[in-house]
């Protein structure tokens, strides 16, 4: 994904009030990848592939997914799986 296009839903998400963060965005003060930019980097892969999702059900998926990773014990987002990854295998699922 281009880094225009990234910046772009990254500022459209802000406006539209769909980027729910949580305070610890940056659960390990290590982290190059920040729980945030994990959700938007997702979203925006789901966005960018034609999913059925709309971009808040895309961000709520992924913020569903950073949830469940920091509930089992890992709050470092760079130890999860890419989330282009993530949502190429979402994408595949439904095609």
């Amino acid at each position: 994904m281009s880094d225009h296009l990234f910046r772009s839903f990254l500022e459209a998400a802000k406006r539209a009030g769909v980027m729910h963060l949580k305070v610890n965005d940056l659960a390990d003060e290590g982290a190059t990848m920040t729980r945030a930019e994990w959700i938007t980097r997702y979203a925006a892969r789901m966005v960018q592939g034609r999913s059925w999702m709309t971009e808040a059900q895309a961000v709520a998926s992924a913020e569903g997914r950073a949830d469940a990773s920091e509930q089992a014990g890992d709050t470092n987002p760079d130890d999860w799986e890419a989330p282009e990854v993530v949502a190429e295998e979402d994408l595949a699922s439904k095609a």
